[in-house]
């Protein structure tokens, strides 16, 4: 039987993954912002998941919809939030200070290729020698902004650079346990609100035992202003990301990182007057092929 609601699900998700990217991609921006100011990457991402758990709850409060607290949806809650936020987003705000906003967007853009790998080795996904191709054309593209002295600013960036693929290593982590131990029945919103306070929970103690809590009280610099803004973003981002895993699956969902490249790369040259070298357009292109290769649906036959 024919699933007529299928091509309206599809649509919708289409039209979530280009809102999700557009979100995520200016984030890095803010992020940027933010550390531009002095303000702690610790502290500006407690802030940020504080922010986003307000927003995620409040809209679980209209709904009437509640994170779950079995123990089952706890140990979910505190998995995805350590893989999926503290680690990678932690990370972000470190490196972020050291390297251009595009280049860091540009390594975020391997999350799906590793998705795909990571996918592989559970057994969530079958192989196909296409998606494999462009794994390898996506770490080639990776190794034009590292092996070339002249790919970017100051061959000082390279262990910041290096450093950066902690992101999408995690993400890519976070990207298959959310989608292959996500609890059945459970609404997106109570999942990405319960995910947020969980990251909450994890970064408080670190952010109090490190003396890196930033007092958020007005008037607002232009960095404070920038973290409030992602407060927003990353409440909804979060809620959006689990409505298109739902409604298209892991795969689609990493899409997003064409996205998110690109507007990252828009964002840092208009906000930060970023210049970038043929190597990272270069690595912008190959990259962004494997990234088509692997996120291509597999035809029924494997091919």
């Amino acid at each position: 039987m024919v699933d007529s609601s299928a091509p309206a699900r599809t649509g919708l998700a289409f039209v979530l993954l280009l809102l999700l990217g557009a979100n995520w991609g200016i984030a890095f921006s803010f992020a940027k912002f933010g550390r531009l100011d002095g303000i702690p990457p610790l502290g500006y991402v407690l802030w940020q998941y504080g922010g986003a758990s307000v927003v995620l709850l409040a809209i679980c409060a209209l709904r009437r919809k509640y994170p779950p607290l079995s123990r089952r949806h706890v140990i979910y809650y505190l998995v995805a939030g350590l893989t999926g936020i503290v680690i990678p987003t932690v990370n972000v705000l470190y490196v972020v200070g050291n390297v251009p906003v595009g280049v860091l967007t540009l390594l975020v853009t391997l999350a799906p290729l590793l998705t795909y790998g990571i996918a592989q080795l559970v057994g969530v996904d079958r192989l196909d020698r296409r998606r494999v191709c462009g794994m390898l054309l996506g770490f080639a593209g990776a190794l034009l902004i590292f092996a070339p002295r002249t790919s970017l600013p100051s061959p000082d960036m390279a262990p910041w650079v290096a450093l950066g693929l902690v992101t999408p290593i995690f993400y890519a982590i976070s990207n298959v346990y959310v989608g292959v131990a996500r609890p059945a029945g459970a609404d997106s919103l109570a999942l990405g609100a319960g995910m947020a306070l969980a990251a909450v929970f994890l970064l408080l103690p670190i952010v109090l035992a490190t003396g890196t809590f930033h007092p958020l009280t007005p008037p607002f610099s232009r960095g404070e202003i920038a973290l409030l803004a992602h407060m927003v973003a990353a409440g909804l981002g979060m809620l959006v990301m689990f409505e298109v895993i739902r409604l298209a699956g892991v795969v689609f969902m990493s899409q997003v990182a064409y996205i998110v490249t690109l507007n990252g790369v828009f964002w840092g040259i208009y906000f930060f007057d970023e210049h970038h070298s043929g190597w990272i357009w270069t690595a912008l292109v190959v990259i962004l092929a494997g990234v088509a290769l692997v996120t291509k649906p597999v035809s029924p036959r494997g091919g």
